[in-house]
């Protein structure tokens, strides 16, 4: 542990410097006022009481403070515990990375089987595969058929809009 000095180098050139100018004010004022014996006392003794006092506080603030630095430097406390660092470690070889990819086998597409007339359970009306009413059937109410007669037998009108004749 450090030992600190008590009086710094500039506290000690202030306090000489203090005293020196103490020296010359009490020299300087038994001059021009022409102090009597019992006054030059009374004032020496005010000067030294003086230089004491500061003295004293110099040297209090500095043990103050420096009580103070030793007491938050002793409230440190070092703790030792394990830091787990990653480590990254660099491989100049390539890395070979097995890709597995999907083999698509070609089959051909089966033919959509379209056809000519389209028919609604719900309205009883059957279309042609061209008519724009034919596609706003709903696939639970639809009936797909090649030829007019599944839905003549049915009893299913139709569609004014496809059938022009029939109107």
């Amino acid at each position: 542990m450090k030992t600190e000095k008590l009086v710094s180098l500039f506290d000690f050139i202030l306090l000489v410097v203090l005293a020196i100018s103490m020296v010359l004010f009490f020299t300087g004022s038994v001059g021009t006022f022409n102090l009597q014996n019992s006054e030059q006392v009374t004032l020496l003794v005010y000067l030294i009481l003086t230089y004491i006092i500061i003295l004293i506080l110099v040297l209090r603030f500095k043990r103050i403070f420096l009580a103070r630095i030793l007491e938050k430097d002793n409230q440190k406390q070092l703790v030792e515990k394990p830091i787990f660092r990653d480590i990254i470690h660099y491989r100049d070889r390539p890395v070979i990375k097995e890709i597995e990819k999907p083999i698509y086998i070609e089959k051909k597409a089966t033919p959509v089987k379209k056809f000519n007339f389209y028919g609604s359970t719900l309205q009883k009306t059957y279309h042609k595969e061209k008519c724009r009413f034919s596609g706003m059937i709903k696939k639970d109410h639809l009936i797909l058929r090649d030829t007019r007669t599944y839905f003549k037998k049915k009893k299913f009108h139709a569609c004014k809009n496809c059938h022009p004749e029939r109107k």
